[in-house]
C-alpha cells in the first residue's frame, strides 16, 4: 500500500490485491481508495475505501491462462510433427515422380496409348501430393504467427485445384462449374486447401448411380462491401 503514501488529496487508487481467509484460502481483492487523514507532517495515517471480491475472475483469468499455454505447447507439437512427416513423405514423392518419369521416357514407344495416359495421370497425382506436402509444410510455419493477406484470384486458385483434382474428377465424371470470381484479400495457402478439401470430398462422396456436382458462385453482401462465396454439391452430407 506504499501508493498510497504518496497519493494525493481527492485520487482514489485502484488497488488488486490477496488476502488470506480465515478459513485458510486466498481471496483476491479489488479496492477503491483515498486519503482520508493526514498527521501534521502531511503524512497519510488513515485512507477510506470500498474492496470488493474478485476471487472468482481472477481464477477464470488464470485458468485462461492455463488454457492459452496448454493450446500453444499443443501447437508447437502440431507444427513439429507436421513437418516431421511432410519432410518425410518428400522423398518417396520425388522418387515416385523420378521413376515415372523414367519409364515415360525409357520406355514410351512400347507402351499403348492408355497406358501413358494413365502414367501421365500418375505424375499429375504425384505432383498434386508433392504440393499438398508443400502446403503442409507452408502450413507448419504459420501456425502461431498472424496471416499476412494477399491479393488472391479465386479463378485461377480454382483452376489449379481442379487441374490437381483432375484424376478423382475424371474417375467420377464428375463436373466442377465455376463462376465468374473476384480477386480477395486471403491467405493463399489456406484458400487452396480449404477449396481444395471441399471438390475433392464432393467427388468422393455423392450419391449412388449420380454425376457429382460442384458449383462455385459469389454474391455481393448487403452493405456491398464483402463477398459471398458459396460451394455447392449434391453429396450425401
Amino acid at each position: 500500500f506504499a501508493a498510497l503514501s504518496n497519493a494525493r488529496d481527492g485520487e482514489v487508487l485502484q488497488v488488486e490485491y490477496r488476502v488470506r481467509h480465515k478459513d485458510g484460502n486466498w481471496v483476491w481483492l479489488l479496492s477503491h481508495d483515498t486519503v482520508f487523514d493526514r498527521d501534521t507532517s502531511g503524512q497519510v495515517v488513515r485512507h477510506i475505501g470500498v474492496a470488493s471480491d474478485i476471487t472468482a475472475q481472477k481464477t477464470a483469468e488464470e485458468r485462461a491462462r492455463a488454457e492459452h499455454l496448454k493450446a500453444r505447447t499443443v501447437n508447437d507439437e502440431l507444427r513439429t510433427f507436421s513437418y516431421a512427416m511432410s519432410h518425410d513423405m518428400k522423398a518417396p514423392s520425388n522418387t515416385l515422380n523420378l521413376l515415372l518419369t523414367e519409364l515415360l521416357e525409357t520406355h514410351r514407344d512400347t507402351l499403348d496409348p492408355d497406358a501413358i495416359e494413365l502414367t501421365q495421370l500418375a505424375l499429375g497425382t504425384v505432383a498434386h501430393m508433392g504440393n499438398l506436402v508443400d502446403d503442409v509444410l507452408k502450413y507448419t510455419r504459420v501456425i502461431n504467427q498472424d496471416f499476412e493477406l494477399t491479393t488472391v484470384p479465386l479463378n485461377a486458385l480454382l483452376n489449379q485445384v481442379t487441374d490437381e483434382l483432375d484424376g478423382i474428377i475424371r474417375h467420377q465424371r464428375g463436373v466442377v462449374d465455376i463462376a465468374d470470381l473476384p480477386l480477395v484479400a486471403a491467405d493463399a495457402t489456406q484458400m487452396r486447401i480449404y477449396l481444395h478439401a471441399l471438390i475433392e470430398n464432393a467427388m468422393k462422396f455423392h450419391k449412388p448411380e449420380t454425376i457429382p456436382r460442384v458449383s462455385v458462385t459469389c454474391s455481393m453482401t448487403k452493405d456491398l462491401k464483402n463477398y459471398d462465396i458459396t460451394v455447392r454439391d449434391d453429396g450425401i452430407g
